[in-house]
């Protein structure tokens, strides 16, 4: 026999701990409604069925709950319930459990637990919250994995796009060297390679080509300026440009391979020179050699070198079948030409070889602050003629000239002058070789012919000028090789009514030969339309007279240097002579500059010259202040 001893109160406790973490109310029951244990703090023993716990109020609302349907049906078992005590403890849910007692026990017990809504709803918060942050987690963990696998893909995309950006800032050489794991992308990384290797050496050639001449393997002002800049010398050296004078007409002559010719031929000997040597050799442009030449240290060492370097043009230069011969100017920096001075000082020294070209004596010439202050005020001349052209600031004054036999006005010459309102009234030779430099001796020639038409026409329409009168207007070379020249010669006179017959445009004789076919060209264009040509400054250039029945033109103008000396200087009475005597061959007019006395007048109608020109008939004047009388006056007696 087997004994066991159950102490109720043992439940009792147990429950009452179990109420007292969770409230509510815990109890068992059995099936003919007995108490057998419940969390109130009075013995079960002194229970019978259902009865009325007074300390505890959610005890009896639950018993009463259960007790007027009890035992409970077996479908109600393990569903939940709920009842309202009151106010203040709120909503219940409960649930009843049956428990089977083994045998020899006939009874069946029955669990019935009531807990408050609140700690319901605070379980179930506090599920989704730890749902919620589970959710949480397992994304940003699962975005991590996400963000890990796609930077690990496009690792080579991000390696692409910082070695185009440092492509971009000038680093040809960077390489992309991630493994790719996708195909596109590692066709895309080996076709950026490829682009940036042949990028690589398209930039070397380049930059050989910069540094380099391809002509004569000289380095060129650029690889001259990269490689000067790295010197540093402690003594003064010697920058010279040497520059080939009348290139221009030896590639003209020669054609495009006899000036190559030419200019390797000096390249090789400037670089025989410098052989042994520290010096530096460039061409530095065209026709443009410079030599940077260190341990000259004071000027007469200098000029040496410069000497010796002109020296080399001495010797001819074979082209073809043919010994050319070629004579160079240079202008020259004496200091501390290298370093960061390089390109200031190739700019002096440019600026000393335009004086030197200039020059008719000097070979070569050193540079002087002034020549800065000259190019300096150029500029400034050259932005004021821009604002006087734009405003319409040059007038136009007459110088008449005579003819010889009755010495009756025939025509004038329109000369430009410029009436600037900071600088006053400029002489045409202040302005007129910028304004030719710049080309707007186009827009300037233009605005002078076209105010000389209109005043012409108005002079003979009152009166005041005869109707054959001649108007002579001087034209630059720069006009006559301009493509639309004819077109608005034709204009001006379209507006302004000028017969093409009283018209005669005159252009320089060196100016003529520097540009002679262009020139013949459009001199017989301008005498079709009836417009007439004379050859101005006749006599001081280097034209020969064969080319002169060549040339489409009307008269000659005598240059005043050979009229001034020509009643102490029989030589120049008899060319003036041959030029009469040969413009009668040629049935054109003569007329002669410069007059300035009565002696010179009567020598130039005893040869037979048709007109005169000069301060002994008259001065430059404006329009206003033009004689019209006879100046027979001036003219010396028979």
């Amino acid at each position: 026999m087997v004994a066991s001893d159950i102490k109720l109160t043992a439940f009792n406790r147990f429950l009452s701990e179990r109420q007292q973490k969770l409230g509510g109310a815990l109890f068992i029951v059995d099936d003919e409604g007995r108490m057998i244990a419940h969390s109130g703090n009075s013995s079960p023993s002194n229970i019978l069925h259902f009865p009325n716990i007074t300390n505890n109020s959610v005890l009896n609302a639950t018993i009463n709950e259960i007790s007027a349907d009890w035992p409970p049906e077996p479908e109600k078992l393990g569903k939940s319930f709920h009842f309202d005590i009151h106010e203040k403890q709120g909503y219940f849910y409960g649930t009843v459990k049956k428990i089977a007692l083994p045998p020899p026990f006939q009874h069946q017990w029955y669990v019935v637990v009531a807990l408050p809504d609140q700690l319901l709803l605070e379980s179930l918060l506090s599920q989704q919250e730890i749902s919620i942050y589970l959710v949480i987690a397992i994304s940003v963990v699962g975005l991590v994995i996400v963000y890990l696998i796609i930077r690990q893909l496009t690792r080579p995309l991000r390696d692409t796009a910082e070695a185009a950006a440092k492509l971009a800032s000038g680093n040809l050489t960077y390489r992309i060297n991630t493994p790719a794991n996708l195909r596109e992308i590692a066709i895309l990384k080996d076709a950026f390679n490829n682009m940036s290797g042949k990028m690589q050496e398209s930039f070397n050639r380049l930059r050989q080509q910069v540094r380099q001449d391809n002509l004569t393997q000289l380095y060129t002002r650029e690889g001259l300026i990269e490689q000067a800049a790295g010197l540093r010398y402690r003594s003064p050296n010697t920058l010279a440009i040497l520059g080939v004078n009348g290139f221009r007409d030896i590639n003209d002559s020669l054609g495009q391979d006899g000036g190559d010719v030419l200019l390797r031929a000096i390249a090789q000997r400037l670089t025989d020179l410098a052989e042994g040597s520290k010096m530096l050799i460039a061409r530095v442009r065209g026709d443009e050699f410079a030599v940077l030449a260190p341990h000259t240290t004071n000027r007469t060492q200098s000029e040496a070198l410069v000497s010796q370097l002109l020296s080399l043009f001495n010797r001819p230069v074979t082209i073809g079948n043919d010994d050319v011969l070629v004579d160079a100017c240079a202008g020259v920096v004496f200091g501390y030409t290298y370093g960061d001075a390089i390109h200031e000082s190739l700019q002096h020294a440019g600026l000393a070889l335009s004086e030197a070209k200039r020059s008719d004596t000097a070979m070569y010439v050193y540079f002087e602050a002034s020549m800065q202050a000259r190019v300096q005020e150029q500029s400034r001349l050259l932005l004021e003629l821009h604002h006087a052209v734009q405003h319409h600031e040059f007038v136009v004054f007459y110088q008449p000239f005579v003819r010889l036999s009755d010495g009756y006005f025939c025509g004038a010459e329109a000369l430009v002058r410029w009436e600037s309102p900071s600088r006053g009234m400029v002489s045409p030779a202040e302005f007129i070789p910028v304004a030719e430099q710049s080309g707007l001796i186009n827009q300037i020639g233009m605005q002078v012919l076209e105010q000389a038409a209109f005043d012409t026409v108005a002079q003979i329409e009152a009166g005041r000028w005869p109707a054959h009168f001649q108007l002579h207007v001087n034209l630059s070379a720069r006009q006559l090789l301009s493509a639309d020249f004819i077109d608005k010669l034709e204009q001006v006179l379209t507006r302004t009514q000028l017969p093409p017959e009283n018209l005669t445009l005159e252009i320089t004789e060196s100016q003529l030969m520097s540009h002679e076919h262009l020139a013949t060209s459009g001199l017989t264009k301008i005498r079709a339309l009836g417009i007439k040509i004379a050859i101005d400054d006749f006599g001081t250039g280097y034209s020969s007279l064969a080319y002169l029945h060549q040339m489409a033109f009307d008269s000659l103008k005598i240059d005043r240097s050979f009229v001034h000396s020509m009643t102490e200087n029989s030589t120049n009475q008899r060319i003036i002579e041959a030029v009469v005597a040969m413009t009668r061959g040629m049935d054109v007019h003569l007329v002669a500059e410069g007059i300035e006395t009565k002696e010179e007048a009567a020598r130039l109608r005893e040869i037979g010259c048709h007109y005169a020109q000069g301060f002994l008939f008259a001065r430059p004047l404006p329009l206003a202040e033009q004689p019209t009388e006879r100046v027979t006056d001036k003219l010396p007696a028979r």
